[in-house]
């Protein structure tokens, strides 16, 4: 069956903090593409967004105003809003984030609808109870996308969904139309002439293991006096700046907080890094790799999915700060090698990461999940 003249896709999700944020991101560059192929969507909200409030958003949005999820209202609010959207002709809920994946896909099921849901992480919000849920729930499920193997298989393992309805989608990337003309931020200005940047943009949270950066990158500076350390994101910084000054490197530490244009700062980096204990597809790596930004990562999640040790970067284990501080030397005192890794992670991150590649991937799978509703009728 050839999809109909604005095919109706509903996207339910918790909330919606910006489009910078990783999911939040991937979100909208989807809403935005697949209007191109005769898709209608439309977002709903369990709860508001200031941002969605200021500045929009690319399809129409609905806020169900849900705040606790196992209310009697709430439920309620769930069964209209499935009912609502099936007798205005959607056929398919892709559902993001954990709390709409808690309470509604039995719900929505029930009222007739296609369910698919996203997993973007490797489970770290996972509990015993929630568990228990979500392997129910997996009966209701129709498809859940997934933006790499890894996340595919903790998945699976889980929550007890079958690998035949898992698929993966890697996440896409599509660089500013006016990337050309980006300003250099003041941060950057400011360090002297010819001074190296080591680079990471991730939010300031335990699991991020900035501290293990800052550690390795006082033992660079024991051999490198001519290099600074840039951290983009959004966190306290209280303790880790409290460590660069007992580390001795405060000076050539910027903490440039949150930004909207964080490849205005990949941009200039000659090394960037990613020392997370758990990542699922790093919308950060995959913005190195796109500039041509040499990469040194923690070997966990889809991180290994991108990176090939020492073809296109290097993968060192989580917390293991010698390897780390020993491969940042490795990349900024060998340029030869440097180019090598600058050159491949470009082309490979353009060949896996469009977002034509991206969105034609989800476009495939509702295709697939509309056809099978259809043939059900005959």
């Amino acid at each position: 069956m050839a999809v109909n003249e604005e095919e109706k896709i509903e996207y339910l999700i918790d909330t919606y903090v910006d489009p910078h944020a990783g999911t939040e991101k991937q979100l909208y560059q989807l809403i935005q593409t697949i209007c191109k192929y005769n898709y209608l969507p439309h977002l709903t909200l369990l709860r508001p967004s200031e941002y969605i409030e200021e500045h929009g958003f690319p399809c129409d949005v609905s806020v169900l105003g849900i705040y606790r999820l196992f209310k009697l209202s709430s439920i309620r609010k769930i069964i209209s809003y499935g009912r609502k959207i099936r007798k205005e002709g959607c056929r398919l809920v892709h559902i993001y984030f954990n709390d709409t994946s808690i309470i509604t896909p039995i719900i929505l099921k029930l009222c007739g609808l296609k369910v698919i849901i996203s997993r973007r992480d490797m489970g770290y919000w996972y509990n015993r109870i929630n568990l228990r849920i979500l392997r129910i729930n997996a009966y209701f499920v129709d498809a859940v996308v997934t933006n790499c193997l890894a996340v595919k298989t903790i998945t699976h393992q889980k929550e007890h969904i079958p690998l035949s309805r898992i698929h993966v989608i890697f996440n896409g990337f599509q660089a500013k139309e006016n990337a050309g003309s980006i300003s250099v931020p003041e941060q950057i200005l400011q360090l002297k002439g010819g001074m190296k940047i080591i680079g990471i943009v991730a939010n300031i949270r335990p699991i991020k293991r900035i501290d293990d950066l800052l550690k390795a990158f006082a033992m660079v500076r024991e051999k490198l006096t001519e290099v600074a350390l840039v951290i983009v994101g959004a966190g306290d910084i209280s303790q880790l700046s409290q460590l660069a000054k007992e580390l001795g490197i405060e000076d050539v530490v910027i903490f440039a907080g949150k930004q909207e244009d964080t490849e205005a700062y990949i941009r200039h980096f000659d090394v960037g890094v990613l020392c997370s204990e758990s990542e699922g597809l790093s919308n950060a790596i995959i913005e190195y790799m796109y500039y041509g930004i040499p990469v040194v990562c923690t070997r966990t999640g889809g991180n290994v999915e991108l990176i090939e040790d020492g073809v296109n970067g290097y993968l060192f284990e989580i917390g293991d700060i010698d390897s780390l501080a020993g491969e940042l030397l490795s990349l900024l005192q060998n340029k030869e090698l440097a180019d090598q890794f600058r050159r491949k992670s470009a082309q490979h991150i353009r060949e896996v990461c469009s977002m034509n590649s991206m969105t034609e991937g989800h476009i495939k799978l509702y295709k697939n999940l509309v056809d099978v509703l259809w043939m059900s009728f005959f």
